[in-house]
C-alpha cells in the first residue's frame, strides 16, 4: 500500500473544511426547526416517530418537506 504524502499546511486544511462545515450547517439548520415544530404538534407518537426518521433519513427533502406540510398556523391551531 503506498501512502500519498502531500505537503499540506495545517491552514490549508482548515480552509478544506469550510464547504463541508457550510453544508452540514445547510442542513443541521431545517432539521433543527423541523424537529422544533414536531415537538410543538399534535401528533401521535408513532406518527412523530416516522417523522423524525424521515427527517434524519432524507438530509434536505425531509426536513423541509415537514416544514412546508405542517405550517405554524397548524400546529397553533391545534392547541
Amino acid at each position: 500500500m503506498v501512502l500519498l504524502m502531500i505537503d499540506v499546511s495545517f491552514g490549508d486544511w482548515l480552509l478544506g473544511l469550510i464547504p463541508f462545515a457550510i453544508l452540514v450547517l445547510l442542513w443541521l439548520t431545517p432539521v433543527f426547526i423541523a424537529f422544533s415544530r414536531l415537538r410543538k404538534h399534535a401528533l401521535d407518537e408513532t406518527a412523530k416517530a416516522v417523522w423524525a426518521l424521515i427527517i434524519l433519513i432524507l438530509p434536505i427533502v425531509g426536513p423541509i418537506t415537514y416544514i412546508v406540510l405542517f405550517s405554524e398556523r397548524q400546529i397553533t391551531d391545534k392547541k
